[in-house]
């Protein structure tokens, strides 16, 4: 396959999962400004689905579609820099996906969940701090990926 075809698919994939992040992040924006609790347990709902279906799957196609497109440029891990930059930064995202956002957003839904019947509780605001730090680090290492991918540097 030519290059073209695999960096159109890798920015496929990183804009797919910043589009799902700000998806998320619309969605948790709508839930604080909404003062029933049921609503706002249905919107984080949505949130966490969004997260581990769309985002994760993003997120493994990024790697995918990246080091697809570094092969057929002929590039390799041990002897480019430019590879290992790509591939420490989609690592580093799969890292921040699986270990902050999507606890982050079952803590959110499980919150949720429980203020409905008794009130919010001060784990909720942790939660919501700790999914909103993850989230933006997301959408910042998306960025840094796409910026790999269309400004390839020689050494």
């Amino acid at each position: 396959m030519p290059v073209g075809f695999w960096k159109f698919l890798h920015l496929f994939s990183s804009i797919s999962l910043i589009a799902c992040m700000m998806s998320a992040y619309w969605n948790v924006l709508a839930a604080r400004r909404v003062d029933d609790w049921g609503r706002r347990f249905a919107l984080f709902e949505a949130t966490r689905r969004t997260s581990l279906r769309f985002g994760l799957s993003s997120v493994l196609l990024v790697g995918v579609f990246a080091n697809l497109t570094a092969v057929s440029l002929g590039l390799r891990l041990a002897t480019d820099p430019w590879v290992r930059w790509v591939d420490g930064l989609w690592f580093a995202t799969v890292v921040v996906l699986a270990v902050w956002t999507l606890p982050a957003s079952r803590a959110l839904v499980r919150e949720a969940r429980r203020a409905v019947e008794w009130g919010p509780s001060n784990t909720f605001d942790r939660a919501l701090d700790r999914w909103r730090f993850s989230n933006a680090t997301l959408v910042l290492l998306s960025v840094a990926s796409i910026g790999l991918m269309v400004f390839r540097w020689r050494n």
